[in-house]
This record gives structure tokens, sequence and C-alpha cells, in this order.
């Protein structure tokens, strides 16, 4: 990153003065975009984006707030090849493990396999449903274009969950196991129950920042 020169006259003492775009050299932008954002309604059973998953972006991100369930419940993602028709399942598809820890001092895990689904909350670390207890989290993929590895995901979250309401904080990571996949839709399931409220974001980011 460079900045252009500046008149040590045009300071003003400590204070820099404003600067147009047209200012700044070297700067690169739309690095990283809004793809879209789902506004989740109450009753919905699924959360899908079905476009602006391709090779365009290197890495997408999608950050979750404050999402509120009706019932207890993991928070899920699925994954699809055909723009959201269906969603990948059987022979052990999906791998990841989470960690979570609350201010009760306890903490679980869930290393696992799966054939249906991915989950990125556990146990007693579930989302609760109450309405004072939303779920906020990011999370990243990448590698999701390239046919030869496979899809790479990692996320954190923040919560209140249903081990008595204590704060809790969280981090996982996984991946689609068929190197020949290229997802081009993702879903968001829980495990019981259906969703409340909350909005979910996704980001492509275009360019590494260095």
């Amino acid at each position: 990153m460079a900045f252009s020169k500046i008149a040590a006259e045009n300071l003003g003492g400590s204070t820099l003065p404003a600067l147009a775009a047209g200012s700044l050299t070297g700067i690169t932008t739309g690095a990283m975009v809004l793809v879209e954002t789902k506004t989740i309604s109450s009753g919905a059973s699924t959360v899908d984006f079905t476009s602006g998953i391709s090779s365009t972006y290197k890495m997408y991100m999608w950050h979750i707030i404050n999402v509120d369930v009706s019932a207890n419940s993991n928070l899920q993602i699925q994954y699809s090849t055909d723009g959201g028709s269906s969603y990948v399942s059987g022979g052990d598809k999906y791998d990841y493990a989470v960690r979570m820890y609350n201010s009760n001092n306890s903490f679980g895990t869930n290393p696992s396999v799966e054939d249906t689904k991915m989950d990125l909350t556990v146990g007693g670390s579930q989302l609760d449903d109450s309405d004072a207890h939303n779920c906020t989290m990011t999370i990243y993929m990448s590698a999701h274009s390239d046919n030869t590895t496979r899809t790479n995901l990692h996320w954190h979250l923040g919560l209140c969950g249903t081990d008595n309401g204590y704060a809790t904080a969280g981090y996982g990571a996984g991946g689609f196991r068929s190197t020949s996949h290229i997802p081009n839709a993702i879903r968001f399931k829980l495990s019981s129950g259906t969703f409340d409220s909350g909005h979910i974001s996704m980001y492509g980011i275009a360019t590494w920042l260095m």
C-alpha cells in the first residue's frame, strides 16, 4: 500500500487533511464484496444461498447475526453441486471437528464424519430457544472451485447456549470430503425446530489482502 505525496505545509500541524479517493494510490478495491443478505422469516426450516457461489471469489464468508430459533438445536450446514436442487448426502461426505467453551468452565467437542450434514455447534452449546440467547457466527469457505482438493471450512462463534444460558465461545473446522465436488449452493439448517429471526450475509473475497 502506498500513499501519494502530501506537501508538509498542508498537514496543518498534527492533523492530517481530508483526502479524496484520488489522493490515494496502491490500494486494492473490491477485495471483499457483499454478495447477498438473507433476512430470516419466522418458521423457516432452512436458509439457502443458491446463487453467487463460483470461482469468481477465492473465499466466501458468512456472517450469521442474532439468529434465534424455536427449539434448542445445533446449527448445521450442507452443500449442493446443482444450484440447490438437491443437497449432497451419503458416503461420509462431511468431515469436521467443533470445540466449545462456556463461562461455567465447561467445554464440549464433537469430531465427526457424517453422511448428510456438518454440525457447527455441539451438545450443551447448542442454539438456545430463549429470545435473549441469540447466536452470532462467522464462517469461511475456501478451495471451493478446485476439484483436486477438498473444500475447506472454518468458523468461530459466540452465543448464550443451552447449558443454563452460560455465555459460550467456540470454533471449528471441516471439509467436504469429495475432491471432485464443486459446491455452488450452501444450506443452513437446524437439528430440530425452525428459525425465528436473524440475518445471514454472504461475502465474496476476490483478492488476498497484502
